[in-house]
């Protein structure tokens, strides 16, 4: 399969207005793998000091990255059946990267994995899920 070009994974991103308000920038795109950069909004923070990036923004990025990783094998994002996500440490408001990663793709499901880096280049999250693979439930 050809991957699709960066600008339309993007444009992907962008017609979806909850992935949109992520502020995701598609850097990279593999057979197996994606990458996005965003900057952390203040709105996203806690209330915490240090201010730190709310987990269920963490959870939202993580889920975003482990959904569009199958884009490079099937050539769409599919929808989540379940997500585990860890969290390691405070993300920083600031710049973030996410990556996620195709661990095993089967006839039905796919295992996906995706981690949340700060700007410190730390881990702050990860998360590791199932996917609905199949050609009849795989949308955009």
């Amino acid at each position: 399969m050809t991957l699709p070009a960066l600008d339309v994974v993007q444009s992907w991103i962008d017609d979806s207005p909850y992935n949109s308000w992520l502020g995701l920038r598609v850097t990279e795109l593999t057979g197996i793998s994606i990458t996005f950069e965003t900057e952390a909004r203040p709105e996203w923070r806690t209330t915490v000091e240090p201010p730190v990036v709310h987990g269920g923004i963490l959870a939202a990025l993580l889920d975003t990255a482990a959904d569009f990783a199958l884009v490079g094998t099937i050539g769409k994002p599919v929808p989540t059946i379940d997500l585990t996500v860890h969290y390691l440490r405070g993300a920083a408001v600031g710049p973030l990267t996410v990556v996620g990663r195709l661990i095993k793709l089967g006839s039905q499901i796919a295992t996906a994995e995706a981690e949340v880096i700060g700007a410190d280049g730390k881990v702050v999250a990860i998360g590791r899920g199932t996917f609905l693979a199949s050609a009849a439930g795989a949308g955009a």
